[in-house]
């Protein structure tokens, strides 16, 4: 079935996904625990600093300046 096809390609996906954080971390060289330590504490980390991220910063400036600083960059570098 279609489903099955697609549920294979993102398993295998998901697969190659995290041997390519195994070896750019160089976590593969762990332990099991050190492992599963270390994800965890980048896990936990990342999920601070995106909590803190959206709490603190002002989503509404970003919207409202966000454009005018688009096009003040692509002026500098394409005019």
């Amino acid at each position: 079935s279609v489903l099955g096809i697609t549920w294979m390609a993102l398993q295998t996906h998901l697969a190659w996904l995290y041997y390519q954080y195994l070896l750019v971390t160089g976590v593969y060289v762990l332990e099991p625990w050190e492992r599963a330590l270390f994800t965890s504490v980048l896990l936990s980390a990342a999920a601070m600093v995106g909590y803190t991220s959206y709490v603190f910063l002002p989503l509404g400036w970003l919207q409202c300046r966000l454009p005018k600083m688009i096009i003040y960059i692509f002026s500098l570098f394409f005019c």
